[in-house]
């Protein structure tokens, strides 16, 4: 796991690692702490993340506040259980035990490339000062390579890299990252059908008969990616003690998900679940105390498949929401098959971020009325210049509401107010006394 300067700024990051079983239930979960520019190579057993782990089968969930490097997992050993490719950029298992193929020299130019067929299993080595091995095999578009090699001797410093058959460098690797391991290991997706390159150099130019390894080459194919659901995008990614927000994940393959999942779930609740084919939503509430720190969100499908886990920041500090209060409603006036009625109530924000902005759906000052009867219910959004108030900490809102007037004469009809950062006022309800199916 890398924390590059370049991604979210110059400041450490923590990742929250999760353990969670085959029947969907976390475990065990541990947060770690990157500094700027780090990476952070562990074993699942080691201190600092689940010692004493052995015989562990179910999944692993990798998060984190904002954006970070290349997550790469995989088993050590040849015959040590099994791993498969839930999401990118996750490895499975790959070590060759098959037939041990020989290097052909010379392979030093990709005109003397070695064809392969992979998967497979090449004994090489680095017979001259400078000597570089080069491969070739034939990809498909989409398909995911996943290389390493295996060092019987870790003076040997091989360097890694993938091209494609123009030479130009898709993926490198010098050390994989582990204690006390100079292994070299990469993964990558192939971008077009064609021919590729792995070429294997020592980072130090030696050579010597003793100075060898053995490449493990595997491409995992384009499917490699479960067809379960897929989280591509959460918003908003925080909240802070006290309010509540709407919160919605965009992905693939989400419709009729069965839950959104939260770990740790304290001082959180969900409400008003929503599922579509490449949408789930939710209201979270955040209670008043509620611990500050990251909580990894996840979807199950009703077959029991679950997604990605994306992250969900309790903040200490932030935008607050606002409040609403002195609800009036004036007598309804009928017109073209609506009732119009004058709505007004106070408002409260103390972030003054009260700033409507109609071509973002989030970031935006919105005035939510819900229509619910017994016959189900549909949400609204008012858009109008009426709600343009930039910097303005408290005042009264006054607009005209039209609704049909051929509903049930119980409905309630509800109002919240949403400020700019995702955070949802109180309600106000009120029930309409006149409407035309209820007579006069």
């Amino acid at each position: 796991i890398c924390n590059a300067a370049a991604v979210g700024g110059n400041s450490p990051l923590e990742v929250i690692v999760s353990l969670i079983d085959e029947a969907g239930k976390v475990t065990a979960f541990k947060t770690l702490t990157l500094q700027t520019g780090r990476h952070l190579p562990q074993f699942l057993n080691e201190s600092a993340l689940f010692p004493g782990l052995s015989n562990f089968r179910g999944s692993v969930n990798v998060a984190a506040s904002r954006p970070f490097g290349l997550v790469a997992m995989r088993v050590e050993g040849i015959s040590v259980g099994s791993l498969t490719v839930d999401s990118s950029p996750v490895i499975g298992a790959f070590i060759q035990t098959g037939l041990l193929w020989a290097e052909a020299e010379p392979n030093d130019a990709t005109a003397q490339a070695q064809v392969v067929s992979l998967p497979t299993r090449v004994s090489a080595g680095f017979a001259q000062p400078g000597d570089k091995d080069i491969f070739r095999f034939t990809g498909k578009s989409g398909d995911v390579i996943t290389a390493l090699t295996q060092l019987s001797d870790f003076s040997v410093d091989p360097v890694l890299t993938l091209l494609k058959g123009d030479g130009t460098i898709l993926a490198q690797n010098d050390q994989n990252g582990l204690s006390e391991q100079r292994d070299a290991f990469l993964q990558a997706r192939l971008p077009a059908d064609g021919d590729y390159y792995i070429r294997v150099e020592e980072a130090g130019g030696k050579s010597g008969a003793a100075l060898g390894y053995d490449l493990h080459a595997r491409i995992l194919g384009s499917d490699v990616y479960a067809d379960g659901p897929r989280i591509e995008s959460s918003h908003p990614d925080n909240a802070v003690p006290g309010n509540t927000i709407d919160f919605e994940v965009q992905g693939n393959a989400l419709c009729g998900a069965g839950s959104i999942n939260v770990v740790p779930s304290d001082g959180l609740t969900l409400t008003d679940f929503r599922s579509a084919s490449n949408r789930i939503s939710a209201r979270i509430t955040v209670d008043n105390e509620a611990a500050a720190g990251m909580r990894l969100i996840w979807v199950r499908s009703p077959s029991g498949m679950m997604s990605n886990a994306v992250p969900f920041q309790i903040s200490s500090t932030g935008s607050v929401a606002p409040r609403v209060s002195n609800l009036q409603v004036g007598a309804p006036s009928f017109q073209n098959g609506k009732a119009l009625m004058n709505i007004r109530f106070d408002y409260a924000d103390r972030d003054g971020d009260l700033i409507f902005q109609s071509d973002d759906y989030f970031r935006s000052a919105k005035i939510w009325f819900t229509k619910s009867a017994e016959t189900g219910q549909c949400r609204a959004t008012i858009c109008s210049s009426l709600l343009n108030l930039p910097g303005k900490t408290s005042g009264t809102l006054t607009f005209t509401l039209g609704l049909s007037s051929y509903v049930d004469c119980g409905t309630e009809v509800g109002f919240e107010l949403l400020d700019s950062s995702g955070n949802i006022s109180n309600r106000l309800t009120f029930q309409p006394q006149k409407w035309y199916s209820c007579g006069p």
